[in-house]
């Protein structure tokens, strides 16, 4: 499953890469934002603080509608405004809730575990641990939040983030994988400036793990009590992907 995973998401990012593009350009224009407001709070706490909610909004908003547009990607559709508009239209509350969530994050990752560990005692490295561990736990299982809320779309903002616990658990491998695929596109993204792959293409990855996890549960739920099998599970996405090659790539016309 990880090696047509990495196949499924490097080939709907090739397919598609001028709207990834864009949505990465969003998110170079908040990350400029983001600079600004750390400045800020150097020179005008409260002014920088105001900005730097104001930064973690717009992303969440930016994430919501990216995050659209590559659910489009993964199914092989491509949604453009009309389905940015239908995620705003009917995805807000899980928007506010991913705004809290960030937020929660961004206030104990740079106030509270520094202030815990700050104590140099057992008592403050405990706590500092613990907190830690639970950020990177929330960040693990979080990295499902849109492509669940997309994938099943009657469910609400706190059921959507009970499923993310729930496929982190049962998939915690795969979770590992995709957060350690993220991290090297990240790095990679910073040697490009962030146009690749970048959060588009971060945000790809999130979806295709997802569909083809679905695929997984698909499967089971028709083969109760039968070893996985993912050569049939993934037969008719393969189908879609159908037969790539790099002189293909660069040159369809050549095959």
């Amino acid at each position: 499953m990880i090696g047509f995973l990495i196949k499924k998401a490097f080939f709907d990012g090739w397919d598609n890469f001028l709207g990834l593009l864009g949505i990465n350009v969003c998110y170079l224009g908040l990350f400029a934002l983001g600079v600004n407001a750390v400045k800020l709070i150097g020179t005008n706490q409260t002014l920088g603080l105001i900005l730097f909610v104001v930064f973690s909004f717009l992303f969440t908003l930016i994430t919501l509608a990216g995050s659209k547009i590559t659910y489009g990607y993964s199914t092989y559709k491509k949604l453009g405004w009309s389905g940015i508009k239908e995620a705003f239209s009917t995805h807000i509350p899980h928007c506010i809730l991913y705004f809290v969530y960030v937020l929660f994050t961004v206030f104990c990752a740079g106030i509270v575990i520094p202030f815990y560990f700050a104590y140099n005692n057992f008592v403050g490295l405990l706590v500092g641990m613990v907190l830690v561990w639970t950020l990177v736990i929330f960040a693990l299982a979080m990295q499902y939040f849109f492509p669940l809320a997309f994938s099943m779309q009657k469910d609400k903002p706190l059921k959507t983030m009970k499923k993310c616990f729930m496929v982190f658990a049962d998939n915690f491998w795969i979770s590992m994988f995709a957060a350690i695929y993220s991290l090297i596109n990240g790095a990679i993204s910073y040697f490009t400036a962030g146009i690749i792959p970048g959060g588009g293409g971060i945000s790809l990855l999130h979806m295709d793990t997802v569909k083809l996890l679905m695929l997984k549960y698909d499967w089971k739920e028709a083969n109760p009590g039968e070893d996985m099998n993912w050569d049939d599970a993934l037969y008719d996405e393969r189908e879609l992907i159908g037969h790539r090659s790099f002189k293909n790539m660069i040159f369809p016309w050549k095959d």
